[in-house]
């Protein structure tokens, strides 16, 4: 007689699930492939664009042989991302920003100086020609962290997923895109990935218009400083010892903001390139990128 297959109680396939879930770290919500990219339909709004970034550990911060180094970003140490999660291509522009809240706080809007349409593009085609059509898709500004939050839980309220801003870890992990040098294209300042100060018109420019990182984030050097999830007063304890999914001070009196912006030198755009603000600071300075959790169906 033949022995029957080998059949497993529902209890102990989920037992084998759940360890599998735990070592793995699957997560069915997020599992995709490095770089690829989902867009998120909002109803009566617009669309927005999110990069698959994969988990992984990187070198955050900087060492003491970088010449252009900051005393906050100091010292260099380990930091793991358990979990992929799906980053804004873009920093948040003014058509986005309008679309959800009805309103644009922007400065730079209706303005005859707004953006540059007629500046020479260095990613001519494709995202450049989706995005670079003017003052609506230049990034948001003057808006403060509080008003980010009011975006966020807006954009929550159509429950197509959860939204929020990135961790500190997790901007400069995505904007390192693997990379260890000053800038996430090398050590040396080079004019077609960024904006800033000396080539910016002294104005923000439209998102997606210069050359995107590895992974495909854009404007992650220059153009915007964005706010990020976290209170600091320090990067870390600095210890140098390897830390997991940092989050910051539980409570604080500033935000981090990471990256330069178009009106500040080059070097400061480096990828460790850190500072603070009061969250309910506004300035022509600083927009913001989001992240995404899918819904688990």
């Amino acid at each position: 007689m033949k022995k029957s297959a080998l059949f497993l109680p529902p209890v102990i396939l989920a037992l084998i699930f759940t360890v599998l879930f735990i070592i793995f770290n699957f997560n069915p919500a997020v599992c995709a492939e490095t770089g690829e990219v989902k867009t998120v339909f909002i109803k009566d709004g617009e669309s927005f664009d999110f990069i698959y970034i994969p988990a992984g550990s990187f070198l955050m911060g900087s060492d003491l042989s970088d010449a252009d180094r900051d005393q906050t970003e100091w010292p260099a140490h380990t930091v793991k991302i358990s979990r992929g999660f799906w980053l804004l291509k873009n920093e948040v522009t003014q058509s986005q920003w309008q679309s959800v809240m009805k309103s644009n706080p922007s400065y730079f809007k209706n303005r005859s100086d707004a953006g540059n349409e007629d500046s020479p593009l260095d990613n001519p085609g494709g995202d450049t020609q989706k995005y670079h059509s003017g003052r609506d898709n230049c990034p948001v500004e003057k808006v403060s962290w509080y008003d980010c939050e009011k975006f966020i839980a807006a954009l929550n309220s159509k429950e197509v997923g959860v939204f929020r801003l990135p961790s500190e870890a997790e901007w400069e992990y995505a904007c390192r895109a693997e990379t260890q040098t000053s800038y996430y294209w090398g050590d040396s300042i080079d004019e077609k990935y960024f904006w800033h100060m000396d080539n910016a018109y002294n104005k923000p420019q439209a998102v997606c218009s210069k050359l995107p990182n590895k992974w495909g984030l854009y404007d992650m050097s220059g153009n915007m400083s964005e706010w990020c999830a976290d209170w600091g007063k320090s990067p870390h304890d600095r210890s140098g010892e390897t830390v997991c999914d940092p989050k910051g001070e539980p409570v604080g009196e500033y935000k981090v903001v990471r990256d330069g912006n178009w009106a500040i030198r080059a070097v400061h755009s480096r990828s460790a390139r850190r500072s603070l603000k009061k969250p309910d600071d506004k300035d022509m300075y600083t927009g913001f990128r989001i992240v995404w959790e899918p819904a688990v169906k």
